[in-house]
């Protein structure tokens, strides 16, 4: 019965130390919502230069090998004219980092474009697929594109936007 109990007891460490080990670093990915601009829409009356048109939906992406951070700029993101807070969720799968954008309400009758900047914390070098999910892009090519990570780098990536809330500005 010894030997029986031994074996038991050692498989049984034997898991618990194999389900405490975590060898996968992408899954230690954190991201958050750092800043926004107000509604675009309403700045575009006062003269307001905008860097991307706003028939595109964009990301600028800025990567610090030495901070393992990795920002984004979500240039002429859609959201409600009054959406409280906009946050996000970050989901990783394989290769693929998912951005899930969201706001708190949507109290207004009206959507609106906005500038969202997250920063994603603890993303090491490799290469990877950038995937948002948006709101309201209905039937719009999806915001998705891949990144290689292997140094300080910096780049933009656009795809076109028809519907409303784009193209009014």
């Amino acid at each position: 019965m010894k030997p029986f109990l031994l074996k038991f007891l050692s498989f049984m460490l034997l898991g618990i130390l194999l389900t405490q080990c975590d060898d996968d670093p992408q899954s230690k990915i954190t991201g958050t919502v750092i800043d926004r601009s107000q509604c675009k829409n309403f700045l575009a009356g006062k003269n307001e230069k905008f860097t991307v048109s706003d028939t595109f939906s964009s990301v600028e992406y800025n990567y610090s090998l030495s901070l393992h951070r990795l920002t984004l700029n979500h240039i002429n993101a859609a959201f409600n004219c009054c959406p409280d807070e906009i946050y996000c969720q970050i989901e990783i799968s394989g290769d693929t980092i998912h951005i899930y954008e969201m706001e708190e309400t949507s109290a207004c009758d009206c959507n609106c474009l906005y500038d969202i900047t997250e920063q994603l914390n603890n993303v090491i070098p490799g290469t990877y697929i950038i995937q948002y999910h948006e709101p309201y892009i209905g039937n719009q090519p999806a915001l998705i594109f891949q990144l290689q990570l292997s140094e300080d780098c910096n780049g933009i990536f656009s795809v076109p936007r028809t519907s409303y809330p784009w193209g009014i500005l």
